[in-house]
């Protein structure tokens, strides 16, 4: 925890000149908002009992005045700082938490509703402001004015025994605090996992409402969501309880304190009325700010929770850096002995292909064989059992970022952003000059048809504004443009004609003839252009054929081939 916590203050605090100077501006605000505090005290003194101060040059008056005019002015200023600091740091632990998210693996996240993991990123980037602005602004505060305070005691009035019994007293009482503001922070979590989780069942039940009005599971289904709300109940009743203990140990010392000071002043008979009285408002005060000190630890170790502990952390380990580093791509992509299962369910095993650098692989076999699953475990997408072997290397042993630089892939549902035509096309290398994407548009004859879109256009969410070819296109050529020596296309020629879809596959041939390109696609008139055939069937896969070697090879191909056509040709 602490060489965590070390880590984000060196990356969010030290290592940014403006936040620093905030930092330290806070913490000289927070000295001369303590004294101009004790002067504003003394200030009052002089006006209510200027006989007893023994006051007699006036011009010490206004400088007391001043200081309370600057008390005034600092008490706003030193939380208009944290307030500003706590903006700036949202932000940028923002940032740097959903870029942390973003490298962990798809098959570990994707499990996830995407609202409960902004919920988990907002949660920690808020957690670390909070934490930094509680430690660097009212912790301090509320520290120095205790140490000022008590220095000022033990200097107008010495240090008594009954000071000792006192202090001793407040010693132990944060760490008592402490110990039940960990079992507060327990039950916050456990509340914030268990609040989740009811919130997910929700969201399940109205996602599922036909299905559950179907098959009137809907008793079931409530139950379900009492169960998991009863829970977070419990913890979250459990939590307040705990404050409220925390609340009443505060009071209950401070009772203590007073009557143990009043008793200890009342029978030494040291001192006077007024210096007792002055004696037990200094005191006060100080508990005062005991309590907003105690409240800041609890703000503190809650902020730290939600800082260390989300849901983010139940997905896997991010890509250690310690992962090999692939520049290029020079002879082969191997699968070993691949299987997959959804629960006990299984969709192939024993797959043993391989693509050599440059050949144009298309995948075929009925629906549901497990074509589109295949080429997301080659992407490591899915979870499955075996190898993918990219040069020799095991592929779950390359940096993440080696693989986005070697790996291109078009899945089904065309991905659009709502952003412009040309920014959707360009989006993984927005550096490239508008002319030289143009140049690719052009070369794969979608210039006329991106024209007529426009390429300034806004498309809406999911690109609903154009059709879905159109947005197969788009998709398409944001892989072109990528330039990645291995593309992956799952149905992508789907909704185009077919005289495009055969212009398309040419173009890929002559345009891409350096790229590994692995395809799926319906259409059985275009196999014999491609330079292997895999066919997906029964469970597993034949191929790494030509069309015709592959026909000759296995009657199972044969008998889907013929029948395909034979169908292709009765529409």
């Amino acid at each position: 925890m602490s060489k965590t916590v070390q880590f984000y203050g060196s990356k969010f605090i030290w290592k940014k000149k403006k936040v620093v100077l905030i930092v330290l501006v806070a913490f000289l605000g927070t000295i001369l908002k303590t004294f101009g505090k004790l002067g504003q005290q003394r200030i009052s003194n002089i006006i209510f009992y200027p006989e007893k101060e023994n006051y007699k040059n006036t011009s010490h008056l206004y400088v007391y005045l001043l200081v309370s005019i600057f008390y005034a002015v600092t008490l706003p200023s030193v939380d208009i700082i944290g307030h500003f600091l706590e903006n700036i740091l949202i932000p940028d632990a923002f940032s740097y938490f959903y870029k942390k998210f973003l490298e962990y693996r798809f098959i570990d996240w994707k499990k996830y509703l995407q609202s409960d993991l902004y919920s988990a990123i907002i949660r920690r980037s808020k957690g670390t402001a909070q934490f930094y602005k509680q430690i660097f602004v009212d912790l301090s505060d509320h520290s120095t004015y205790i140490f000022v305070g008590t220095i000022k005691l033990v200097v107008l009035y010495g240090f008594p025994h009954h000071f000792v019994i006192g202090f001793a007293l407040i010693i132990c009482f944060p760490a008592i605090i402490n110990i039940l503001t960990l079992l507060r922070t327990r039950c916050l979590r456990r509340s914030n996992e268990s609040y989740d989780i009811a919130e997910r069942k929700l969201k399940d039940i109205f996602l599922n409402y036909e299905m559950i009005h179907t098959y009137n599971t809907f008793d079931q289904e409530i139950h379900s969501y009492e169960m998991s709300y009863a829970k977070w109940r419990f913890w979250f009743t459990t939590y307040w309880i705990t404050d409220d203990v925390i609340e009443i140990s505060y009071k209950g010392l401070k009772v203590v304190l007073l009557l143990i000071l009043f008793i200890q002043i009342s029978e030494t008979g040291l001192y006077s009325i007024d210096q007792v009285i002055d004696q037990m408002k200094t005191f006060n005060s100080i508990l005062k700010r005991m309590n907003l000190f105690t409240t800041s630890v609890k703000s503190i170790l809650e902020a730290s929770e939600n800082m260390l502990h989300s849901n983010l952390d139940k997905l896997a380990t991010p890509y250690r850096l310690s992962l090999e580093t692939v520049d290029r791509f020079v002879s082969n992509v191997s699968i070993v002995d691949m299987k997959v299962l959804y629960g006990d369910n299984l969709v192939f095993e024993n797959v043993d292909l391989r693509f050599l650098k440059g050949e144009k692989v298309v995948i075929t076999g009925p629906n549901g064989s497990g074509k589109s699953t295949f080429v997301k475990s080659l992407l490591g997408i899915e979870r499955f059992e075996g190898s993918v072997l990219v040069d020799g290397i095991d592929r779950k042993f390359i940096h993440e970022k080696s693989l986005c630089n070697l790996f291109s892939y078009v899945p089904q549902e065309a991905a659009i952003f709502e952003a412009s035509v040309l920014d959707n096309i360009a989006s993984f290398d927005r550096q490239k000059p508008v002319e030289e994407v143009m140049n690719k548009v052009e070369e794969f004859n979608m210039h006329q048809e991106m024209k007529s879109i426009g390429y300034d256009t806004i498309l809406v969410e999911r690109g609903r504004n154009i059709s879905s070819a159109q947005r197969q296109k788009i998709c398409f050529l944001r892989a072109v443009i990528k330039d990645t020596p291995i593309v992956v296309f799952d149905e992508i020629t789907s909704e185009m004609d077919q005289e495009y879809e055969k212009q398309l596959i040419e173009l890929i041939h002559t345009r891409m003839a350096d790229k590994t390109v692995v395809m799926i696609i319906h259409n059985l008139d275009l196999l014999s252009k491609f330079d292997k055939v895999v066919f997906f069937n029964n469970k597993t896969a034949t191929g790494c054929y030509s069309c015709s070697e592959l026909l000759e090879r296995s009657a199972e191909f044969k008998s889907f081939y013929d029948k395909a056509l034979s169908h292709q040709l009765n529409k």
